[in-house]
């Protein structure tokens, strides 16, 4: 699976959302439905390599993921990030990946233009075992 499917099936097993392009989006928000999470790839830090005994070598990316929350309530929009914030730090996504919050609390974003929607987002840095 690619990074956004691994997070967005992440965010499914933690009760976060129901599924990618139900209620989870890969990169910008859909306008429907009003309440929703959006995944956004970032480019992270530089990969950590080694020389693994016995020749050939070893690398580990760091990519990191924002996870922005949508919600006609600002305190359900808060709370849903806090979860997804403490829910995702130090989770093992799968057997090659593993997340980290980068902040202590979600960032408020404010509201989308022209509507009652509030967003929060939350950063996280990942380690990929290539």
């Amino acid at each position: 699976m690619g990074l956004v499917q691994d997070i967005s099936a992440a965010l499914v097993a933690l009760h976060q959302g129901t599924a990618l392009g139900t209620d989870i989006f890969a990169y910008a928000f859909d306008d429907l439905p009003h309440n929703a999470l959006c995944i956004i790839p970032l480019a992270g830090q530089e990969p950590d390599r080694s020389w693994k005994e016995g020749g050939g070598h070893r690398a580990i990316d760091y990519p990191g993921v924002q996870v922005q929350i949508r919600n006609t309530s600002k305190a359900t929009a808060e709370s849903k990030a806090e979860a997804i914030r403490t829910g995702l730090d130090g989770y093992a996504v799968s057997n090659h990946l593993y997340c980290w919050t980068t902040r202590a609390f979600p960032i408020y974003l404010g509201k989308d233009d022209g509507t009652v929607r509030y967003r929060f987002s939350v950063d996280f840095r990942l380690a990929k075992n290539r």
